[in-house]
């Protein structure tokens, strides 16, 4: 923030999961992919408010924050074993609509995008981790296949 004047565009891109029954769930793991998946965001985008402000010519011409979601933060499913990742980017998606409330008036426009699996090294030990698991992925996506390099923007 010292070296630029203005932001026209920011991409908050941060996500970590831990995977783990209910039961087994460690407090400290919660509070980890909380500060990471949700937090962050809000810190980084309330850090670089004035920036984005100076970038916006206006609502015609806005400034832009894109968080980064999941489609898991809209579904749930009982062979999922990753409850605070879920619930974190389900939160991603409401900081989002609270902060586009806010921050409209502003010049700034902000949106979510929640892709599916991808392969990654958390999908490979989650979704990806068994075969079956690849499978349900693949039957779940209106595609046919979980999401490839040449699908991202």
């Amino acid at each position: 923030a010292k070296k630029e004047k203005c932001l026209h565009i920011l991409i908050n891109n941060a996500g970590a999961t831990w995977g783990a029954p209910m039961d087994e769930h460690p407090e400290s793991a919660w509070g980890k992919i909380m500060t990471l998946n949700v937090a962050s965001i809000f810190h980084l985008t309330r850090a670089c408010r004035s920036l984005l402000q100076a970038g916006s010519a206006g609502n015609l011409d806005p400034s832009h924050v894109i968080n980064i979601g999941s489609v898991g933060g809209e579904m749930a499913s009982p062979l999922d074993n990753n409850p605070a990742y879920l619930a974190s980017k389900a939160a991603v998606a409401h900081l989002s609509r609270s902060l586009a409330a806010q921050f409209c008036r502003e010049g700034i426009v902000v949106n979510t995008i929640e892709p599916a699996v991808f392969p990654s090294k958390m999908t490979y030990d989650f979704q990806l981790a068994s075969q079956e698991g690849a499978d349900m992925a693949r039957r779940a996506h209106p595609v046919g296949r979980v999401g490839a390099e040449e699908d991202m923007a």
